[in-house]
């Protein structure tokens, strides 16, 4: 039977068998709350912004419309980019005010094809790096993770999550688009994947997105900004301990 106190033992036993699987969880800090309400706001007015700058374009081409009307939506079209770039400069202010915040936006920022825009929205998605700790679970949140899908002697390959958040892999694969062509270890990976392997040009974008996020944990844990003259070591050359 199914019943509350059952459903509370059930849990309670879940938990004291996979204590060691406990993990800390990090709350994000009130700049971050007044962040990611800020940025949720500024969505909303651009969607708005957006819909109704479609109704201009389709209203341009009816032989009967009104000038009244016409001037009301441009109007709200100049008031809600006001709007927008006062949420987007309250926004910069808020982040340059906090050291840790600016630190992250600035390192983020380094990493050829990432945007302010795109470090606004990481900082606030992961909580500034600390509730999403590692870049696989970024790319899992935005769903560019591949993930197996295989069952005895069937494999269908990899495949990535639609459940993702479609925001932050917008951004993400327009940052792997600028990468390719500012960053020279991404653009010759693109080559190699698209041109030589002829793989289609969406896991590519996939590919390097992931390695943008690997490359941006990697120096968010060390705390350095990205330095395009930095050779990796050769791991063959490492002792053997």
């Amino acid at each position: 039977g199914k019943s509350d106190p059952m459903d509370a033992a059930r849990i309670r036993e879940y938990g004291e068998r996979h204590m060691d699987k406990l993990e800390d969880t990090h709350f994000p800090s009130d700049t971050v709350y007044e962040l990611r309400e800020l940025y949720a706001t500024r969505r909303m007015f651009v969607m708005q912004r957006k819909q109704l700058l479609t109704m201009v374009r389709c209203d341009a081409h009816r032989p009967d419309r009104s000038a009244t009307a016409q001037d009301m939506k441009q109007d709200m079209i100049q008031h809600l980019s006001d709007m927008i770039a006062s949420i987007e400069e309250k926004m910069a202010g808020m982040i340059d005010d906090d050291p840790e915040l600016s630190k992250t936006s600035e390192i983020a920022q380094s990493v050829p094809g990432i945007g302010p825009v795109t470090a606004t929205e990481l900082i606030i998605k992961t909580g500034n790096f600390k509730r999403v700790g590692t870049a696989k679970k970024c790319a899992t949140l935005a769903g560019i993770a591949p993930f197996p899908n295989s069952t005895g002697k069937s494999d269908k390959g990899s495949h990535v999550s639609h459940m993702g958040d479609k925001q932050l892999k917008s951004l993400l694969f327009m940052c792997a688009n600028s990468a390719i062509l500012h960053f020279e270890k991404m653009r010759i990976y693109k080559m190699k994947k698209h041109e030589v392997e002829h793989k289609h040009i969406f896991v590519v974008l996939n590919n390097v997105a992931n390695r943008l996020l690997k490359i941006l944990y990697a120096l968010i844990k060390k705390g350095e900004m990205y330095d395009p003259k930095y050779l990796q070591a050769d791991p063959r050359l490492k002792t053997q301990v």
